[in-house]
């Protein structure tokens, strides 16, 4: 039976008016209302008795089969190799995308901390370019020297 909202006693439908009037405080609710109101009591009391009537059945349970730590890691193994089978396509070009883009990353901050310390980087080339002159210098005296030794 449906019940006033305000003060809890029983409600009277008015079918005309399609409305519910509280018998004591006088209060009138929409039918629709009223009976959402009502149908959702209704499923919580079902969904409340479908539980205790599903905890008390009683299930067998499956015995076990421990398995050792080498089995286990042997199991796991050959999951990971047939995850890796069925998505391997699917994993590689995850890769792929996160090797290139790691690849980019590292390239920007190269390029970056290149243009923020371009004089730095232009000295060091010039250094590079005498270092591979005073290579050659030396080459070339060491020839000279030893060819002037062998000719006396």
């Amino acid at each position: 039976m449906a019940r006033c909202l305000k003060c809890n006693y029983g409600l009277v439908l008015l079918e005309k008016k399609g409305r519910y009037k509280c018998a004591k405080c006088g209060s009138l609710f929409l039918e629709k209302e009223i009976n959402e109101i009502e149908f959702q009591k209704f499923n919580q009391r079902e969904r409340k008795r479908d539980i205790e009537e599903f905890s008390k059945i009683k299930r067998p349970k499956k015995p076990r089969k421990k398995m050792s730590e080498e089995e286990r890691k042997r199991k796991s193994r050959e999951e990971c190799k047939r995850y890796y089978k069925k998505n391997r396509e699917e994993i590689l070009a995850k890769r792929r995308k996160y090797w290139a883009k790691k690849k980019e990353d590292k390239n920007q901050k190269r390029k970056e901390k290149r243009h923020a310390n371009i004089d730095d980087t232009r000295q060091q080339g010039r250094l590079q370019h005498w270092k591979k002159r005073q290579k050659l210098l030396a080459e070339d005296n060491a020839e000279f020297v030893e060819k002037s030794l062998s000719n006396t």
